[in-house]
């Protein structure tokens, strides 16, 4: 049986997922495709809902839409507000998901869905300068907290009781963020 096609291409940009090196959803590591059969040095490592049993995939299948037209698969299984139709085909199924603790939620601003910036604690938000323009939608989440905002400031760490996932709108670069609870 003869080796895969190896892909050689760069790494695919996708329009809502811009560093998905850096938030680790893409791995550099060589795989053969579940999908497309050929061999890449990068994977895909986040959620993929399909009813089919895929488990190593290239990120050029998630780009082009092979992996929506062959599987019905989408990488990203919740959003809330609204969005123009002609953004949720690009963002469902040429778009890669995000991992998160409980369900994937990305906010929509400005008619279109928010690009993912990355897993984030308070410590990250302080060091970007973004603490003001983030902290009534952290209160926000969390009615039981605000009454102690220093305790929800201490939880709000990465990888901590409470895990904050940032996001930046596409439009007019406003950040948001969506929190997660243990």
């Amino acid at each position: 049986v003869p080796l895969p096609d190896v892909i050689t291409l760069p790494l695919p940009t996708f329009k809502y997922h811009k560093n998905p090196l850096k938030t680790g959803v893409i791995k550099e590591e060589t795989v053969i495709c579940d999908c497309c059969g050929k061999q890449s040095s990068y994977k895909y490592d986040g959620p993929i809902h399909t009813s089919e049993d895929i488990y190593e995939i290239c990120p050029y299948c998630i780009s082009d839409g092979m992996m929506y037209k062959k599987y019905d698969a989408q990488f990203s299984d919740y959003y809330r507000g609204d969005v123009d139709e002609k953004h949720i085909k690009e963002f469902l199924h040429h778009n890669p998901g995000y991992s998160s603790w409980q369900t994937n939620e990305v906010p929509v601003h400005c008619k279109d869905f928010t690009e993912f910036i990355g897993y984030v604690g308070y410590k990250e938000i302080q060091e970007m300068g973004i603490e003001d323009e983030l902290q009534d939608q952290i209160l926000a989440h969390s009615e039981e907290l605000t009454e102690n905002v220093e305790k929800l400031k201490e939880a709000l760490v990465n990888n901590g009781q409470i895990q904050g996932y940032l996001f930046r709108c596409l439009t007019c670069k406003k950040y948001l963020i969506h929190l997660d609870f243990t």
